[in-house]
């Protein structure tokens, strides 16, 4: 994914680029409303982000998906992309928006459109080694899940698998320092980005804003929604996605 740069034309500073996420396992097709969120973690570094992945609406010969990163500070740098064909194979990149905290949707230049999207592998790999089912309890609640593993180039990544949870049917992943949660999860997803978007200026990412450009400098904007709350990624309806309300966790290793 392109890493988002400030530059003077953009009045407040972006969040930090998103780190590269691990190719994580989607549904053949996506419902439009489906959601999850999962904490991410560097167990090493110790940074921590919240991911939120949503599929939207249906148009154009595509589909409208939502990738939102939070960091600790609940800023949030929210990414949407209209893909044509599969989140598992894309045939083609139709229009990508990003909208760092407390600014403008960008609608990105053709070039830029195509860097955006992660890569996703099907639910069930063929590649992965089933090591049975297990309970695995995390934020949004206790699931029965399957437990899968992969190795490639040397690093096993195990991953926890259910039904239960719509879209991104992943509870859990381990893979080497990173730690990936489930937090919450339901089918009744919304875009998050808010305004209209305006067009980037390829000038702008040399850091130079194009002329005419207003100078906003001094401004302190912070990220509302309509309801003038700061950037929530838990601003989604009640969720709908349940695990298995009292059951107890067994190591899922």
């Amino acid at each position: 994914m392109l890493p988002l740069l400030a530059s003077s034309a953009l009045a407040q500073p972006a969040p930090p680029a998103p780190p590269a996420l691990p190719t994580l396992p989607a549904s053949a097709e996506l419902k439009p409303g489906s959601w999850v969120q999962y904490a991410m973690a560097n167990q090493r570094t110790g940074q921590a982000l919240v991911l939120r992945l949503a599929a939207l609406e249906r148009e154009a010969g595509g589909q409208w998906f939502e990738l939102g990163f939070t960091d600790p500070s609940r800023r949030t740098l929210l990414m949407k992309i209209l893909v044509e064909g599969t989140l598992i194979a894309p045939r083609r990149i139709l229009k990508a928006i990003v909208q760092p905290a407390g600014q403008q949707p960008l609608l990105l230049p053709e070039r830029l459109a195509r860097r955006q999207l992660p890569t996703f592998r099907p639910a069930r790999d063929p590649r992965a080694q089933r090591l049975g089912k297990v309970t695995v309890k995390v934020a949004a609640g206790s699931y029965l899940a399957e437990h899968f593993r992969v190795v490639e180039g040397g690093r096993r990544s195990d991953l926890w698998i259910s039904s239960e949870v719509p879209g991104w049917p992943m509870v859990k992943l381990e893979s080497g320092d990173l730690l990936l949660e489930l937090m919450a999860c339901g089918r009744s997803a919304t875009s998050q980005v808010k305004g209209k978007p305006a067009q980037l200026d390829d000038r702008w990412l040399g850091g130079k804003a194009p002329p005419g450009t207003p100078d906003t400098k001094g401004g302190t904007s912070k990220s509302t929604s309509k309801s003038g709350t700061k950037d929530d990624p838990r601003r989604d309806r009640k969720p709908d996605c349940k695990g298995l309300p009292g059951a107890d966790a067994k190591k899922g290793k």
